[in-house]
């Protein structure tokens, strides 16, 4: 937990507003997203001209006395007392040398629900066309159509609806829209090239297709550092290291079965 003494930092502020060209000094001290606390200071007859109200807000006067203006209404306060920064232009000025605690409250827009991505889409087709490719295996006698409508279904399918929908989880810092480009499009030809490669028995175009898939693994796994903590995220690690060891597996059987 951080301590900071209100009064040490007003006599610092305080001083520096004395020696500035403009007459005022100020300190973010504190906050977050949701919060943020500011100290203010300035010298005598100084002001902050009109600006716009940064929304909810109030000012404890710390030291000195100030004026707060917004059109005809003006509050003073000296210190120890807390001013309500009103919802509109306003200005502030000090009628002596004064520091004080700014405190806004800065609500955020609720974030826009997201329909599914397109990894996730993606994903639910190729669910649904392990199921087609299942069907007619059997009656049109397809050779591999067991094994092509089970890597649909499991990898191109169940695995990217599942990188999708993890992704999507609340995050402590964004994902590019360049790295969500690049893991999709690696992801995409790989299981591409390994489909092609295994039902034409091209072994190189399979070991083609692997190492893109383990490309897009590898940043699929980086991409988890700016995911939400907690064991979702744990599980989801060790999930995308079992897919990432289960490809030179696969691409053993590949050239076994060529």
């Amino acid at each position: 937990m951080d301590r900071s003494s209100l009064t040490d930092l007003a006599d610092e502020q305080l001083a520096a507003a004395r020696t500035a060209a403009s007459g005022r000094s100020a300190r973010t001290i504190g906050g977050d997203r949701a919060l943020r606390q500011t100290l203010l200071a300035l010298a005598a007859g100084r002001a902050l001209d009109d600006h716009e109200s940064p929304g909810e807000a109030t000012l404890q006067v710390l030291v000195g006395r100030v004026r707060l203006q917004a059109g005809d209404e003006i509050s003073e306060g000296a210190a120890g007392d807390l001013l309500t920064i009103p919802p509109r232009r306003h200005r502030l000025d000090a009628v002596e040398d004064a520091a004080a605690l700014l405190t806004v409250a800065r609500s955020e827009p609720p974030a826009p629900r997201r329909g599914p991505g397109p990894l996730f889409i993606a994903g639910v087709v190729c669910v649904l066309l392990g199921g087609l490719v299942a069907a007619f295996t059997g009656p049109l006698d397809l050779p591999k159509g067991s094994w092509a409508a089970a890597y649909l279904v499991l990898v191109c399918g169940a695995s990217s609806c599942a990188i999708a929908a993890a992704q999507a989880r609340p995050r402590t810092e964004p994902i590019g829209p360049d790295a969500i480009r690049v893991q999709a499009a690696a992801w995409a030809l790989g299981n591409a090239a390994v489909l092609a490669g295994t039902l034409t028995g091209l072994p190189l175009v399979v070991d083609a297709g692997a190492a893109l898939l383990i490309a897009a693994l590898g940043l699929a796994l980086a991409l988890t550092r700016g995911a939400a903590p907690g064991r979702v995220r744990t599980a989801y690690r060790i999930a995308l290291i079992a897919l990432v060891l289960s490809v030179p597996v696969g691409v053993a059987l590949s050239h076994l079965r060529n």
